[in-house]
């Protein structure tokens, strides 16, 4: 109950009413042509249409961020540290400001890869050096031994970010 899948559907098809429980209270609610928008002749979706996303943002302010999704990883083959790289202002991922991210890893770690979701890229896996794609990159690091591992990512124009890891025994 109250649960609304946006999918297109032909007009005429009458906009029924629809019930929605806010808490307690049940309230009727009638969508209208101006609570939707057309994606075409004949068809139309319910809902809002979806803002166009376009926020002004300084780019004196742009960061590079760098988080690892653990910081203690295991000495074994089947464990590896995803580290999810940003370009952000304001605590929003500037998608407007790619440029090419270095990583470094030290210590009983390497690089495993790199990645940034670009359909179209002759960027290799195995490079150091990748393009952000819409703000973000992607690096993989794998343990090379027990001890500590240094990650440091660079581009140019932003301080570098350095991230430790910790390697254990499996």
């Amino acid at each position: 109950l109250g649960h609304v899948l946006h999918r297109p559907t032909l007009l005429p098809t009458p906009l029924l009413p629809l019930k929605l429980r806010y808490g307690s209270e049940l309230v009727e609610h009638l969508p209208d042509l101006a609570q939707g928008h057309a994606l075409g002749p004949g068809k139309f979706i319910r809902g809002p249409r979806r803002p166009a996303c376009r926020e002004t943002v300084s780019l004196d302010a742009l960061t590079l961020t760098a988080t690892p999704d653990r910081v203690t990883i295991h000495d074994d083959d089947t464990d590896l540290s995803y580290i999810a790289i940003e370009l952000v202002s304001a605590g929003v991922v500037v998608t407007s400001a790619d440029r090419p991210v270095t990583v470094e890893v030290s210590g009983a770690a390497s690089l495993a890869g790199m990645c940034s979701a670009n359909p179209k890229t002759a960027e290799r896996f195995a490079d150091a050096t990748w393009r952000t794609f819409d703000g973000r990159a992607l690096a993989v690091v794998r343990p090379t031994g027990v001890g500590r591992a240094t990650v440091t990512c660079t581009a140019e124009g932003l301080a570098p970010v350095v991230l430790d890891l910790e390697v254990v025994h499996a």
